[in-house]
């Protein structure tokens, strides 16, 4: 026989923390490679959450909310490190920097409740300079 439960919902959150980065770094270079170590002052501009919905049971139906979370829950500032490494190269008339870069952040976004929440991240590096 074949029952179904109502109420089984299968939800994941996704927090965003959005922080305005104001960076101070020194560029090093290596032959064609450069280090560039920065250091700075997040301030936040906006914290939400994306609830994802999905009823496994009776369907495949998913439902998608956006929230605003609880902007004294959070630090207003924080202060992340980042380390880029990449090259510098020329096409045609236009310099473009290619590479790495990776970052942490010195304090918690939340102050309430506290949690080990250091951010972590790493991305590709495509730049046109000017």
């Amino acid at each position: 026989m074949f029952q179904v439960f109502q109420g089984q919902i299968q939800i994941e959150n996704i927090h965003n923390f959005n922080y305005l980065y104001i960076p101070i770094g020194a560029k090093i270079n290596f032959f064609k490679f450069y280090l560039l170590p920065e250091i700075g002052v997040g301030i936040n501009v906006s914290n939400r959450i994306k609830q994802l919905r999905t009823y496994p049971i009776l369907s495949e139906e998913k439902h998608l909310q956006i929230l605003p979370l609880d902007s004294e829950k959070f630090n207003a500032l924080t202060i992340p490190v980042m380390l880029s490494i990449g090259t510098d190269f020329k096409l045609d008339d236009y310099s473009f920097s290619t590479g790495l870069k990776g970052s942490y952040g010195l304090n918690q976004v939340a102050k309430d409740p506290v949690r080990n929440d250091h951010y972590v991240g790493i991305g590709l590096i495509l730049a046109m300079n000017l």
